[in-house]
């Protein structure tokens, strides 16, 4: 059974301080459900984030949501600044396995492309 629009409000106002996934998870489902014409910044409004805050939870949950439990140990800054990466699953593979910073995650993908790293 399909959670009601309050009770996906309720658990993103929950995660908001504890978990990115959960927020961006509750905003997709709300926008595939009960959006109807209304904007991330409806949702924002209605959870305490404001539009770009939701956006971003929901546009990482789309692209990772099925496959961010594969990078235990990352934090969603990770997946957030991989994005639009179309090699994003290898970076992160990579920096799973090296326990790497997002600032090193960026540079060895940039190495990885030869681009020039100063």
């Amino acid at each position: 059974m399909a959670e009601s629009e309050e009770v996906l409000i309720q658990q993103a106002r929950d995660a908001v301080s504890q978990c990115n996934w959960v927020v961006g998870e509750c905003a997709a489902k709300w926008t595939a459900r009960y959006a109807k014409g209304r904007t991330d910044a409806d949702f924002g409004q209605m959870v305490g984030l404001s539009g770009d805050q939701i956006f971003q939870r929901r546009r990482v949950w789309e692209r990772f949501g099925s496959v961010y439990t594969n990078f235990e140990g990352l934090k969603w800054s990770f997946f957030y600044v991989a994005l639009t990466w179309d090699d994003a699953e290898d970076c992160l593979t990579w920096a799973r396995e090296g326990d790497a910073t997002v600032a090193e995650m960026r540079a060895w993908r940039r190495a990885q492309r030869g681009e020039d790293l100063f």
